[in-house]
């Protein structure tokens, strides 16, 4: 029984090795790097990051709301759908790359290998997405987080040891050849059967709905990350990342975990009731979780074991920590989102948050002039887009 579920929560062993890796990569090279190169290297992580989740404009959702695995390895999709995703990312990768380099010129890095990186973990999700709709659970995890391990390895290294390129042309090349080896082995393991089971219309119709939410959520994750640099500096923003890592990560582990496993079993059968519980100890568990991060934030100053200086952001580490618990719970509402929204709901869902998001970035571009208020607001977005996710799937599951 016991080695049954090890096997069963391998899954979250590497989720916890890839979080825990990033979480301490982060806080070595905050030591290793200076103030404006820890900016820059959060910055292009922060681009990679988005990348990866909007790379290919919501499609991956698409595929396994609209795929089903067979037995032996069998993927029953549609050609269409494989056809447009590998168009998507290229399209993204390009527009994706050029804009990187506009934006943010003074950055230094390799245009070519920066665009290769971009197409190779755009696609990593579509990797990702198929193991884990084949319910290889543990593979489709190792795919998503062999980057930020092998990332704290070369972090270690950085302490006593330099290297002939920057650590982040390192990490682009890990990434290409993460890639590959992923492509190779979903080639060697994975067979594609094509059907006719949804015409171009249906698949586009669900993209367009799909397409709308990916953007929505991407801005939710990433856009204070890019607003704070244009309002604070690059300095003052290496210095955001890392307290989003710091008190965000923990979070993190969990919250990938609740929707990496439940919206297999959510598109399989559903209970309101199962549901309920699974919120009421996700909360419970959250509630927890922030108590040990305080707990070890107020230590680590104390006694001085690192050097930034957590005494000066109480007020925003706070307001991190609460975002930290209602993603805990949108990972919940998001994956029975993904797993049974009719077309009609995410219309719904994204019409209703979309007008509340334009209402907030109007508010917040006339009154915010701090990082708390900042960060209060992102908050308020993310306790909105829970409440209406919940409200109108809701709806839609008491009709059915």
């Amino acid at each position: 029984m016991t080695i049954k579920k090890i096997i069963d929560h391998s899954s979250l062993f590497v989720i916890i090795a890839g979080a825990g890796g990033f979480f301490l990569s982060n806080i070595i090279l905050k030591i290793v790097l200076s103030p404006i190169q820890f900016g820059q290297f959060s910055l292009i992580i922060t681009y990679l990051s988005f990348m990866y989740i909007f790379g290919l404009l919501g499609f991956e959702q698409v595929f396994i709301r609209l795929s089903s695995a067979g037995s032996s390895n069998i993927i029953k999709t549609q050609n269409y759908q494989i056809k447009s995703i590998l168009w998507i990312s290229l399209f993204t990768s390009i527009t994706g790359t050029i804009s990187f380099k506009y934006l943010f010129s003074e950055i230094p890095i390799n245009f070519i290998l920066l665009f290769i990186a971009t197409y190779s973990i755009s696609n990593l999700m579509l990797i990702f997405t198929i193991f884990r709709l084949n319910s290889d659970f543990f593979i489709a995890q190792i795919i998503v987080n062999f980057w930020k391990i092998i990332l704290f390895f070369i972090s270690i290294f950085l302490l006593k040891f330099e290297f002939l390129f920057p650590v982040t042309t390192i990490l682009l090349i890990v990434i290409i050849i993460g890639f590959l080896i992923s492509l190779y082995f979903l080639r060697k393991t994975v067979i594609f059967q094509y059907n006719k089971d949804f015409s171009k219309n249906e698949i586009q119709g669900y993209f367009l709905h799909f397409f709308l939410s990916i953007l929505i959520f991407s801005f939710l994750s990433f856009g204070d990350r890019f607003i704070f640099n244009e309002m604070f500096g690059i300095k003052e923003f290496g210095d955001y990342y890392y307290l989003c890592n710091f008190f965000l990560a923990p979070f993190s582990i969990f919250q990938n975990y609740i929707g990496f496993k439940h919206i297999i079993q959510f598109k399989e059968s559903f209970n309101k009731k199962m549901f309920n519980k699974l919120i009421f100890k996700i909360i419970c568990f959250g509630l927890i979780l922030i108590l040990i991060l305080s707990l070890i934030s107020y230590f680590i100053f104390q006694y001085k074991i690192l050097s930034f200086n957590f005494s000066k952001h109480i007020v925003a580490i706070s307001l991190l920590l609460l975002i930290g618990l209602t993603k805990l719970y949108y990972a919940a509402i998001a994956a029975l989102f993904e797993a049974i929204a009719t077309k009609n709901t995410i219309k719904l869902v994204n019409i209703y948050f979309l007008l509340f998001l334009i209402f907030n970035i109007i508010i917040g571009v006339i009154f915010i002039k701090t990082i708390a208020q900042l960060i209060f607001m992102v908050l308020l977005v993310w306790l909105f887009r829970c409440f209406i996710f919940r409200l109108i799937l809701f709806k839609q599951y008491n009709k059915d």
